[in-house]
Order: structure tokens, then C-alpha cells, then sequence
């Protein structure tokens, strides 16, 4: 279950994010569905990839003829585990990162 409490920092909100779902996101290479939530209480949707995904889906990409690939709040890693996601988004967020995005709805 997830905290719906405004946190004093940015924070990585992954919702019902079991074993299972641990497992998928790091076999497969990417995780559509986690979310970053600001201490405004907004909310802001990331998408993150490991560069090997990355780099097949931009080879597929390029195949179908768009030699290009984007989603809003993509962020790379190296693996996609719950530690890497979870430092990524505080050393982001610790850079100003966040601020730049607007939130898509309030908590």
C-alpha cells in the first residue's frame, strides 16, 4: 500500500511493487509505471529504461523508420532494480530535477 502523505522530499512512488513486479521490470528492462511525488503533493509520472532495452527499442525504432525513441520522464539506468530507481530519483531530485516538470495531479 502506498503512503498517500506529502513527503518533505521528492519521492519515488512505486505503488503495489512486489517480488514479482521486481522481477519483470528488471527482466524486461523497463518500468512504465512509477511516479515521483512532490512535497507540493503533485505528482510526476517517469518512465525508467536499462540501456540495453534502450538500445533494442531504438534498434526497432530505426527499423520502422523513426530513428528516435521518447517518454516523458525517462530516466536511464544501468539495471532497473527498486535501489537504482530509488537513488536516481533522490540524487535527481537533489539536483532540482523534478522542478522542471509540472505535476499531472495533486495528492
Amino acid at each position: 500500500m502506498t503512503d498517500e502523505r506529502r513527503p518533505l522530499v521528492a519521492r519515488l512512488d512505486l505503488g503495489d511493487f512486489g517480488e514479482l513486479d521486481q522481477f519483470e521490470a528488471q527482466s524486461k528492462g523497463y518500468l512504465s509505471t512509477a511516479s515521483v511525488l512532490l512535497p507540493s503533493g503533485g505528482r510526476i509520472p517517469v518512465f525508467f529504461y536499462d540501456t540495453a532495452r534502450l538500445a533494442q527499442d531504438l534498434e526497432s525504432a530505426k527499423e520502422a523508420g523513426r530513428a528516435f525513441i521518447a517518454e516523458p520522464g525517462m530516466i536511464v539506468l544501468d539495471e532497473v532494480t527498486r535501489t537504482n530507481m530509488e537513488n536516481a530519483v533522490e540524487h535527481l531530485a537533489g539536483e532540482g530535477f523534478f522542478d522542471r516538470f509540472l505535476p499531472s495531479e495533486q495528492t
